[in-house]
């Protein structure tokens, strides 16, 4: 788990979820966002991470990383243009829309910095 993003702030104006966002408002330090700069109410990124780890387990899937028997022939073909790609989302996107954290700040964006602290876990 990387220790230098478990201190970043999160504010409630960076998170788009409204029971998330409310959440944050109502329960969050003042502090300043590491992402978009303002002095609001913020959560650190562990309990950001923790409020979205367990409903993204309970209803999000992990994509099979394998080929099935028609892809690996259709990849081992030396006249296919095919390349495997695991359907579905990355997860990177998966929990920017699931939270609605968007792209903002400055520096690090907050849905990365959310995926690479869950990863580390």
């Amino acid at each position: 788990m990387p220790h230098h993003l478990e201190s970043k702030m999160l504010c409630h104006r960076c998170v788009g979820e409204q029971y998330l966002s409310a959440l944050v408002a109502s329960d969050g330090l003042e502090a300043d966002c590491d992402y978009c700069g303002t002095s609001e109410q913020a959560f650190d990124l562990k309990t950001t991470c923790d409020l979205v780890d367990e409903p993204f387990k309970r209803h999000f899937t992990r994509s099979r990383m394998e080929m099935n028997g028609y892809e690996w022939a259709m990849h081992k073909d030396s006249e296919s243009s095919f390349e495997f790609e695991p359907d579905g989302e990355k997860t990177v996107y998966a929990i920017m829309n699931a939270a609605d954290v968007s792209e903002m700040g400055t520096h690090i964006r907050p849905r990365r910095s959310i995926s690479k602290f869950l990863e580390g876990q």
